[in-house]
């Protein structure tokens, strides 16, 4: 019994974990570029809608929020601008989509790749790896275009924002723990991609993406600090416009479950992509 169970921490160890990717690097990278290419693929614009579709939500949002419901922004939240308040939503639905896009990708991941499955030598693990990349190069436009409307609605943007990476890595390794598993689910379940539809909207409304936390009953703050999202909107907003420094102890608490949430949902999908293959 022991030597099974370290047998399965040599082939499954965070190392392992680490190796993967670093080994598959350049195959990651292709199937990055390729997972790009083909969301815009058939388009006039090609990949220019990745610049454009942030753009035109994010003045959306300062039209609506500016003027159809500016007087009810101050019951909302404690943001006295209506530019501000925009910005901020816009700053939390950057971290909501990243979340989104994962867990209604990951559980098709395998049967969209399904020729891939079937190739035994074929690091599997890094598909899921590469629609996170994905992701987060929409993520980085959302970012700079979050960055431009903040320049030209003249809000100040302190130099805390440098610490950004800091606060999203945590979270990133979360969800890529959280979709590993999906990925391995989806296999042999169909209904997880439509489970993961409501549990996307769930998330939106169950996080302060609409609205500020401390807003809410302070016994309604605790049951929202419960979803995961809460702790990085807040953290990121706190460092862009508020100019407060990441609450460094919460960030460590969350390290520690960002990597144990990423090394077990990568185990889980190690052991069970051995029936991959015989269900696809």
């Amino acid at each position: 019994m022991k030597k099974t169970i370290r047998s399965n921490l040599r082939e499954l160890g965070p190392r392992q974990l680490v190796r993967s990717i670093w080994d598959n690097w350049f195959v990651l990278t292709q199937l990055v570029r390729r997972n790009i290419t083909n969301n815009y693929s058939g388009s006039m614009l090609g990949v220019l809608w990745a610049v454009i579709t942030p753009i035109m939500l994010l003045a959306l949002y300062t039209i609506i929020f500016g003027f159809v419901f500016r007087p009810r922004i101050s019951q909302m939240t404690d943001t006295p601008q209506t530019s501000d308040f925009a910005l901020r939503l816009f700053c939390g639905l950057i971290v909501f989509w990243m979340f989104a896009d994962m867990i209604t990708k990951a559980p098709v991941v395998m049967r969209a790749n399904a020729s891939l499955v079937k190739k035994v030598v074929f690091p599997l693990d890094i598909l899921i790896v590469a629609e996170l990349g994905s992701i987060l190069f929409q993520a980085g436009i959302n970012m700079l275009v979050f960055l431009a409307g903040a320049l030209i609605l003249r809000i100040p943007i302190g130099w805390e924002i440098v610490l950004t990476p800091i606060v999203l890595l945590p979270y990133l390794m979360i969800v890529l723990g959280i979709s590993w598993v999906l990925a391995a689910a989806g296999v042999v379940l169909r209904d997880v991609s439509q489970l993961m539809g409501m549990i996307s909207t769930l998330v939106l409304f169950g996080s302060p993406v609409f609205y500020s936390i401390s807003a809410l009953p302070e016994k309604l703050q605790q049951l929202v600090y419960l979803n995961p999202l809460t702790f990085i909107i807040e953290s990121l907003r706190g460092l862009i416009f508020d100019h407060r420094m990441v609450d460094w102890q919460g960030i460590a608490i969350y390290y520690v479950a960002g990597m144990l949430l990423m090394w077990l949902g990568w185990a889980f999908f190690q052991k069970s992509k051995t029936i991959f293959a015989d269900v696809l």
